[in-house]
């Protein structure tokens, strides 16, 4: 009888939809950080991130992913002095980046 129990008791965990097996995490893979950016500057601004360009609307809240580690850029299109790189951060999570 023990034996037939812890038989359909490991049976019931192989089958069921969660799965006995977990993924493994990866170490050295950079984490997805999720934070927000504000364009507190009064004028147009455009981020850039590789080949993407997203315009940040004046006072407006724009919500990015990116991984940890790599760099965003945050130039306009009317004032070519503006030119800001910011290096996001696990930290960064959540957060909310002004621009100004």
């Amino acid at each position: 009888m023990k034996d037939a129990f812890t038989l359909l008791l490991a049976l019931s965990f192989m089958f069921s939809p969660g799965g006995a097996t977990q993924e493994a995490s990866h170490p050295d893979k950079p984490k997805l950080v999720h934070l927000v950016v504000i364009n507190m500057s009064g004028f147009s601004r455009v981020l850039h991130h590789k080949d993407d360009s997203i315009p940040l609307p004046v006072a407006t809240r724009v919500p990015i992913q990116i991984q940890a580690g790599e760099r965003i850029q945050i130039t306009s299109e009317t004032n070519n002095r503006v030119k800001m790189t910011i290096a996001v951060k696990n930290s960064d999570e959540g957060h909310v980046l002004p621009i100004r």
